[in-house]
């Protein structure tokens, strides 16, 4: 049986542990201003780290955060850990044969067998 997982991005809050949704290959600025408003001055597109692989999570802790504040001339007292992962589920069949859909002609006919 082959398992396939779509990924989703958005910026809300997973239902996995509270983390942040990641977007992209890197965490911008505003993804952490999104998380701590101390960091809304920071330049959106500014990269502070890499986006975690899928089920993973990519936490900033503490000192990160406060070295990345005084680095950019913010304060740095008050900080908890932000954590950011890329959720995944598992497709249900209507999702495969949508996207198998999408490559071949309209008078195909598709049905998904379980072997």
């Amino acid at each position: 049986m082959k398992v396939f997982l779509f990924l989703s991005v958005a910026m809300t809050a997973s239902a996995s542990g509270g983390c942040l949704a990641a977007t992209g290959d890197r965490i911008p600025g505003s993804a952490l201003a999104a998380a701590t408003t101390v960091f809304s001055v920071l330049p959106s597109g500014l990269s502070v780290g890499y986006t975690p692989l899928p089920g993973a999570t990519r936490v900033f802790t503490v000192p990160e955060l406060q070295k990345l504040a005084r680095a950019n001339g913010l304060p740095a007292e008050g900080m908890s850990e932000v954590c950011f992962q890329v959720p995944v589920h598992s497709p249900v069949d209507s999702e495969y044969i949508e996207a198998m859909r999408k490559s071949l002609s309209p008078d195909t006919t598709l049905s998904l067998v379980d072997a």
